[in-house]
């Protein structure tokens, strides 16, 4: 994990704001941790929080791991430059308390991960699903199963209307179980959607998905099977939220 960086090109922003306009925004940063230095690596990662708790950086950060040794810092924002642009400063204000406390805790990720990068995304709320009953509360959603789906090229407009029609299908059938959908934006190609399944862990999310294929029928396998004829790539991953190493600014 590296000081953060922010390199942007104005079209591309203005394609920013204009696709994320009223949702809410992501800045992620990924680090891909060498299986020998997990330990290493998660030690380095507590002392980064630390540091951060110690010199009241301004911005939560959520962190996720996944199967295949994918660390993810997730940083909620604005969806404005400006947002993007504190949360540099603020790092970099945090950094200059303490600089040869920093130099001395960043020392500790040296040579435990693969490389890294920086993206941002944003919630798609209109094409994802939030039960009035959920099956499980925010706080038990300790594990989640996200598809990373680029899809073919102009194809959006179609792969739109088929996953609000499923919503529309979820909320009419009383489906108990949440599927958030985010698409990608700086740092990722356009056509990225990322559709998370939340559940307590994957035992939970089996049973989830068994009660909800059976609500939605037929009619939910034909729109499953639609979307995937607009599927260039696909891959599926686990996550677990790191709630320990996950950090949240002092008020």
């Amino acid at each position: 994990m590296k000081h953060l960086r922010f390199v942007f090109v104005f079209v591309l922003f203005s394609v920013f704001l204009i696709q994320s306009a009223n949702s809410q925004v992501y800045y992620l940063n990924e680090d891909h941790v060498k299986p020998s230095k997990v330990e290493d690596y998660e030690a380095a990662l507590k002392a980064y929080v630390d540091f951060l708790s110690a010199n009241n950086y301004p911005f939560s950060i959520e962190i996720l791991k996944s199967s295949d040794l994918v660390y993810y810092l997730n940083t909620p924002m604005r969806s404005t430059y400006a947002d993007l642009d504190s949360i540099s400063n603020a790092l970099g204000r945090t950094i200059a308390k303490d600089t040869l406390g920093w130099n001395k805790m960043f020392s500790k990720f040296n040579d435990t991960y693969y490389f890294n990068k920086a993206s941002c995304y944003y919630f798609a709320a209109n094409l994802s699903y939030t039960p009035n009953e959920p099956a499980i509360e925010e706080d038990e959603m300790t594990y989640q199963e996200v598809w990373f789906i680029q899809i073919k090229l102009g194809t959006a407009g179609k792969v739109n209307s088929l996953l609000k029609e499923y919503v529309d299908l979820c909320v009419e059938k009383g489906v108990k179980s949440p599927m958030f959908v985010y698409r990608g934006l700086i740092g990722m190609n356009q056509g990225t959607y990322m559709i998370a399944s939340p559940a307590k862990n994957p035992g939970d999310l089996w049973q989830s998905e068994q009660a909800t294929y059976e609500l939605l029928g037929e009619r939910g396998k034909e729109i499953s099977s639609q979307i995937m004829k607009f599927i260039d790539k696909m891959e599926v991953k686990q996550l677990w939220w790191l709630k320990k190493y996950s950090y949240t600014p002092k008020k």
